[in-house]
């Protein structure tokens, strides 16, 4: 973790120093601040967050006296939450509504309920102000003081929301693994007249192909075709060009979207949905 931190901090040390070359603006590192996701389990677990700031002492994020601003720890649900409280135009809570957070991560769902609350504050500043009247003596009185005159000021007013945790829920076997697991058994379903011929090297090419590029942007459109390249060389499936009713052509594999939904993501939703119910029911009572 330290190594990687050091690699972190040196790449931000020299993408802010390009940045503020070309605005002409100095910096200083102590001005950065580092904010860091955990596992929401990690919220409470002071000794992992503790071993956390000591990586980043370790890395030169920060010194160890230095204050507690210049290095927070935000558990990846409550980091979720203050984006949509911000970001999230579609639905912008206010005071005293109630809000939940679905975080879907490799290998559970987190569903954390909030309470939003708004707090007020007015400021009052000094805009301008005409020059002191010169202190007039009047005979047989002491000398008057001077007063300002023609005083302005100007009066804003911020609203802040804050978010209160209401409940958590932790479901498991619903997160990103179980996409995985489902995309494996179709694979085995659709290969099987060539599972004799496959290694591991091929197998694990092919669902690190779904997990880096078709997983994250699969929308699920009908007339759409999911494409998996084999593996060139050594796979078992070097000789097969063409085999129309496995889906494989050109030394591609081709799956129809609808059966990508169906079978790999539909069965995962259904279960991220059945969680949130859950949660939402203990909420009504």
């Amino acid at each position: 973790m330290t190594a990687y931190l050091r690699k972190l901090h040196i790449y931000v040390l020299a993408d802010l120093k390009r940045r503020f070359t070309v605005t002409n603006e100095p910096f200083e590192q102590d001005e950065i601040q580092y904010c860091m996701t955990i596992p929401h389990t990690w919220s409470e677990d002071v000794v992992a967050k503790e071993a956390m700031r000591q990586a980043a002492v370790g890395a030169g994020l920060i010194r160890e006296r230095d204050p507690v601003w210049r290095f927070r720890l935000v558990s990846e649900v409550d980091a979720a939450a203050m984006y949509c409280l911000r970001v999230v135009k579609d639905a912008e809570p206010g005071d005293r509504d109630w809000f939940m957070v679905c975080h879907v991560g490799e290998d559970a769902v987190d569903l954390v309920v909030y309470k939003v609350s708004v707090y007020s504050s007015t400021v009052t500043t000094p805009t301008a102000a005409a020059p002191a009247l010169a202190a007039m003596a009047m005979p047989g009185h002491p000398q008057s003081q001077p007063q300002p005159q023609g005083v302005t000021t100007t009066t804003s007013t911020t609203r802040t929301k804050c978010l209160n945790q209401v409940s958590h829920r932790h479901g498991s076997s619903t997160g990103t693994d179980f996409l995985n697991a489902n995309m494996d058994r179709l694979l085995l379903r659709k290969l099987q007249p060539y599972l004799h011929r496959l290694n591991n090297q091929a197998w694990t090419s092919l669902m690190t192909e779904f997990q880096n590029h078709v997983r994250p942007l699969f929308e699920g459109d009908g007339d759409d075709v999911v494409f998996l390249s084999l593996p060139q060389t050594k796979c078992g499936l070097e000789r097969v060009e063409k085999d129309e009713a496995v889906g494989i052509e050109d030394g591609v594999l081709c799956f129809e979207s609808e059966e990508v939904r169906r079978e790999v993501f539909e069965p995962a939703v259904r279960e991220v949905l059945e969680v949130v119910r859950e949660q939402l029911d203990e909420e009504e009572e």
